[in-house]
């Protein structure tokens, strides 16, 4: 497809796409994601979209696995790429259509990528819903979840709830990456929460130069 894509030959790629899924091959997410990505990447959207719903419908787990994270992830890119946070909001109830079909069971990579999306909107309730969502599941919010929403409240200024992630990213015993934690240190600095370190062991994570200006200015 891409060669003849390549090759200013659009309709010879879609034939070579349609004869491949006239086969009706049993192809694993990751060949299908392949093909889901070039007709994106070459503006299918009608045909991505039947693929990723003939890929819902094959979703058969633990018969066949049909779609993976990556899957969700691509389509919920798409969905902000044009403007459409309904419809990536409605792509985590998406099922197959298929009598045997199931949903997908939703891991927290496809949580994250919810949560950087609607961060980047700064739309924060519908973000610390998702947050909550994947915390109620079960799943373990990771140091990408933590940094996302942190850094994403600090944008928003919003220091409570910057500082209830943070605090909660603590207690999880999260590894914090020494230039993120600087960075965070120094917006409590400013925003005068110095009560608030006590829970963070500074030099236990590397926070060097955050606390060396704050030794010296405080």
């Amino acid at each position: 497809m891409d060669w003849f894509f390549n090759q200013g030959k659009p309709e010879e790629a879609m034939e070579s796409y349609r004869d491949l899924m006239d086969r009706n091959y049993r192809m694993v997410p990751a060949t299908r994601n392949v093909l889901l990505e070039t007709l994106l990447k070459r503006d299918r959207k009608k045909e991505a979209w039947d693929l990723f719903h003939d890929m819902l419908d094959d979703h058969t787990p633990p018969t066949f696995q049909a779609v993976n994270s990556d899957t969700f992830n691509m389509m919920v890119h798409e969905c902000f790429k044009e403007g459409k946070l309904t419809e990536a909001i409605d792509l985590f109830k998406r099922a197959g259509k298929a009598e045997k079909s199931k949903p997908f069971w939703m891991d927290v990579a496809v949580y994250n990528s919810m949560i950087t999306r609607l961060c980047e909107l700064e739309v924060m309730e519908e973000a610390e819903q998702y947050y909550q969502a994947l915390c109620n599941k079960s799943l373990a919010p990771d140091v990408n979840t933590y940094k996302t929403l942190i850094d994403a409240y600090i944008k928003v200024d919003n220091i409570e709830n910057m500082l209830d992630k943070y605090s909660k990213m603590v207690e999880a015993g999260l590894r914090v990456i020494p230039a993120y934690a600087n960075k965070w240190f120094l917006f409590m600095i400013e925003k005068d929460k110095r009560g608030f370190y006590a829970p963070f062991n500074i030099r236990q994570y590397g926070v060097v130069w955050a606390w060396e200006f704050y030794y010296h200015a405080y």
